[in-house]
């Protein structure tokens, strides 16, 4: 069943298939994660247009980050993370997903690279990383099955 109300963001997360799409996983030991979806514009603006600016749409992205903290043993976690962003691999085949994984709820989905990766070791912290990875072909906008 949907979620209802406010939704808090221990809920959402960042979930990633290496499979093609049959099982995703929730990213380990994540503390944030951001959908961001990005339209460019093209100005159309032509001398007819009465000194009012004209757009159209030309390119869509989207990309998730995600922040946690450093576990080695998370299924996927920062180690593997950081192994697929080592190896920068065209065919690396992950599928990401924001979503709650509530039957229902929405989720927004698409075939991603890894852009961008880091690890942070503090002196007397706990160790973190973050991630992004950006959107490579169609993004899709489908209920929670």
């Amino acid at each position: 069943m949907a979620t209802t109300g406010k939704v808090k963001g221990n809920l959402l997360g960042l979930y990633i298939s290496t499979d093609g799409g049959t099982n995703y996983t929730l990213v380990g030991s994540a503390t944030n994660a951001t959908l961001s979806i990005s339209n460019d514009t093209l100005d159309v603006t032509t001398k007819g247009s009465t000194g009012k600016k004209e757009l159209i749409y030309n390119v869509q992205s989207a990309s998730i980050s995600a922040e946690g903290f450093v576990k080695y043993d998370d299924t996927i976690g920062s180690q593997q993370l950081r192994s697929v962003a080592l190896g920068a691999a065209d065919n690396a085949n992950y599928l990401a997903r924001f979503t709650s994984a509530v039957s229902g709820d929405k989720e927004v989905r698409f075939a991603a690279m890894i852009t961008s990766f880091e690890e942070s070791a503090a002196v007397n912290e706990m160790a973190t990383y973050s991630i992004t990875l950006e959107s490579t072909g169609a993004i899709t906008e489908a209920n929670v099955s």
